[in-house]
């Protein structure tokens, strides 16, 4: 392996925005409330900034906070509303390059990969432009799937000031073991916003990397008495604690979050640390496991003779590996109802921002179903029938009674549902119109369905 490349901060790092741009005071009170847990306020606050200051400058910052904010409530017909105001205010500028690469960074957590397609085709780093940038950066980390060590804002002439421009960079070089490089960023960073949980985030990091996760529980402990609201900070404790070997503290802390929206990380988490704590785990380590069981046993299946088409909400990581594999074969294990057999079809979909309406990436088949004994492990193998080049956008009434029980549910798993005769219609009737450059598909995938496995 060759050497690292040497980087150069000293213009990024040469200023301090504090003492020349009157908004910074207020960006850091909305800051804050984020911090804080407290989403609402914040974007009150910086609704309230927007609305009272004819100034440009900061503007930008502001709408990044507010992306954040909505992104972290996941709510995310806020975040469409937001994309649409934006790009009514980029048309009335001279230079909307800031809020070009605003409205790209909501296309990319509204999972617009057609949209954030087109967007970084045309990206130009000779514009500098940070909020471009860090588009960019994340677009070819989160949607190309690649490798290559990308760190953002090097090449930047510009102050660099957003703490979320400043927070993806201390990540990209403690990722790539710039270590004095990240030394000097975080004490500029501190310079700006104290100890925040920014700052707390990589002094964790570090100490994890080094082994000393004692030290990183404490770290974490300490952002948990400043932040106590924050959920998200709480969370951090459970996989440290797994990782100095108390997983039945782990698992106490990943019930007590069952209540409020987890992720998929914490899932298998919780999962992990059940195995391992049968015998001396929790009083109802037992008691839950079984209700797994029982919830999802399940036999063997042969091949039937009436094929079913079930429909799957896949999370960002599967649906993006999918999207990568168009024009290829592909298979993955996936989590399915017990009534799903081998043999049939499952529709591989992601929720939209409009929350009756789905996108639809591909159709895979069931080539192997098995039991499952504990958890929510993957009990099936799909392959890939057809991935559409143009993901497919479909609004169709989902029966509330899914195949999937209230454990289940109370841990975030999606349900799986049966489409009738109506649900089919609706989605291969959207193929054909939404796909007309490929007027085979319909004639390929009746094919396909008459096939035997």
């Amino acid at each position: 392996m060759g050497r690292k490349k040497k980087l150069s901060l000293k213009t990024m790092f040469s200023q301090m925005p504090r003492k020349r741009f009157s908004w910074f005071n207020n960006y850091v009170k909305s800051l804050k409330f984020f911090w804080e847990g407290n989403t609402k306020k914040s974007i009150e606050n910086i609704t309230k900034h927007i609305l009272a200051t004819s100034c440009k400058i900061g503007i930008s910052a502001h709408y990044r906070l507010w992306i954040e904010c909505l992104y972290q409530d996941k709510d995310h017909a806020g975040l469409v509303a937001l994309r649409e105001h934006l790009i009514l205010l980029s048309g009335d500028q001279e230079s909307p390059n800031s809020l070009v690469g605003l409205i790209g960074t909501i296309h990319i957590y509204l999972d617009e990969y057609e949209a954030a397609d087109l967007l970084a085709s045309s990206y130009d780093k000779e514009l500098d432009d940070r909020y471009m940038d860090e588009f960019y950066h994340n677009y070819i980390y989160r949607l190309q799937d690649t490798n290559k060590i990308h760190i953002p804002f090097i090449a930047s002439k510009k102050l660099v000031y957003d703490y979320f421009h400043l927070r993806l960079l201390n990540s990209c070089l403690l990722s790539t073991n710039y270590d004095s490089e990240l030394t000097h960023s975080i004490e500029f960073s501190k310079k700006l916003y104290g100890n925040s949980p920014m700052h707390c985030s990589v002094k964790i990091a570090r100490q994890v990397k080094a082994g000393y996760f004692g030290r990183a529980i404490h770290s974490v402990e300490k952002l948990i008495d400043s932040y106590p609201k924050n959920k998200i900070f709480q969370s951090l404790k459970a996989p440290l604690m797994a990782l100095n070997g108390d997983k039945k503290t782990a698992l106490r802390i990943v019930f007590s979050l069952l209540k409020h929206e987890i992720s998929f990380d914490e899932i298998q988490l919780a999962n992990w640390c059940m195995l391992d704590n049968v015998e001396v785990g929790l009083p109802n380590t037992k008691s839950t496991i079984r209700k797994f069981e029982n919830s999802l046993q399940v036999e063997s299946s042969e091949l039937t003779e009436t094929k079913k088409v079930w429909l799957t909400h896949v999370n960002d990581e599967t649906y993006t590996a999918v999207i990568n594999h168009r024009g290829s074969n592909m298979s993955f294990k996936h989590q399915l109802t017990e009534s799903a057999s081998k043999g049939d079809w499952v529709i591989i979909a992601r929720h939209t921002a409009d929350i009756s309406t789905t996108r639809v990436i591909g159709i895979f088949q069931i080539i192997e179903k098995f039991p499952l004994k504990i958890g929510i492990t993957p009990n099936a193998v799909l392959d890939s029938i057809e991935i559409f080049e143009k993901s497919i956008e479909v609004s169709f009434y989902q029966d509330e009674q899914s195949e999937v029980s209230e454990l289940m549910r109370s841990f975030g798993v999606s349900p799986v549902f049966n489409l009738d005769d109506n649900g089919l219609s609706v989605i291969f009737g959207e193929i054909e119109e939404q796909l007309i450059f490929d007027d085979t598909i319909n004639d390929r995938l009746q094919e396909k369905w008459s096939q035997v496995i």
